[in-house]
């Protein structure tokens, strides 16, 4: 029960590491603009793993949190086995309760004219590198009796022109979800979905209505309430963030 993972948490400090007070997440895509303030949100609890291809973002990112001595920085590429297996490693340690998979890659366009070095690019990113890693902590977050939150797109849900790949890489994260949660829920570890429409980041800056957007902090709290709030008759599976209407 939830009893015996808090018992873990706490666990005696005369076995902790520095920075192991308090609790953990791991957060992937910690670079970008949602994994950035989702990292600040989580460190309000704790320690914080952080995942991202910037080494320079990665780093201003931790020196955004609430204690960047209580951070633990990963560098690379999902896609690595290394980079998997050295999260995993670290979630272990740090006895990490909350998985936030938020490393994403966006691929728009028609696809006669798509380059075609981009497909599995994307397709990795955001489908497969995600199961992969899943694959590898899941152990941690099962002991843990854990959260995974799953950072996806109204494209996961709904399809729009000039985005097939996208689509398919949205909607492929969707079905692994929706479908690993069955046994999940089994051992007491909640999958929240969270659909996006339209945020304000690096991908979105040239559009001229980006004022209207989706900002990354207000999601960042929407998200962290639902993962860490708890109800007795309540549990909170799927979460649609859509943009204010003006």
């Amino acid at each position: 029960n939830r009893r015996e993972a808090r018992r873990l948490r706490d666990c005696s400090s005369d076995y902790l590491l520095p920075g192991m007070n308090g609790r953990s997440a791991l957060i992937t895509g910690a670079s970008g603009a949602l994994g950035r303030e989702l990292a600040i949100a989580f460190s309000q609890l704790g320690h914080v793993i952080l995942s991202g291809r910037d080494t320079y973002r990665l780093s201003s990112t931790a020196q955004a949190c609430k204690d960047p001595s209580s951070t633990t920085l990963v560098y690379g590429n999902l896609s690595s086995s290394e980079v998997r297996t050295s999260l995993a490693s670290f979630a272990d340690i740090y006895n990490t309760e909350f998985l936030i998979c938020c490393a994403g890659e966006y691929l728009g366009g028609k696809f006669e004219t798509t380059d075609k070095e981009r497909i599995p690019s994307v397709l990795n990113t955001n489908l497969t590198d995600t199961i992969s890693l899943v694959r590898c902590v899941y152990p941690v977050i099962k002991r843990m009796m854990g959260v995974i939150i799953a950072i996806n797109s109204v494209a996961g849900r709904s399809v729009s022109s000039n985005e097939p790949v996208y689509c398919a890489s949205k909607f492929g994260l969707t079905g692994f979800f929706e479908s690993f949660r069955y046994e999940a829920r089994q051992s007491n570890v909640r999958i929240i979905d969270v659909f996006l429409g339209g945020m304000a980041s690096a991908m979105t800056k040239e559009r001229a209505d980006l004022a209207k957007l989706i900002q990354p902090e207000e999601a960042a709290k929407v998200i962290y309430a639902a993962a860490v709030e708890h109800h007795e008759t309540v549990t909170v599976e799927q979460l649609h963030l859509g943009r204010v209407r003006f």
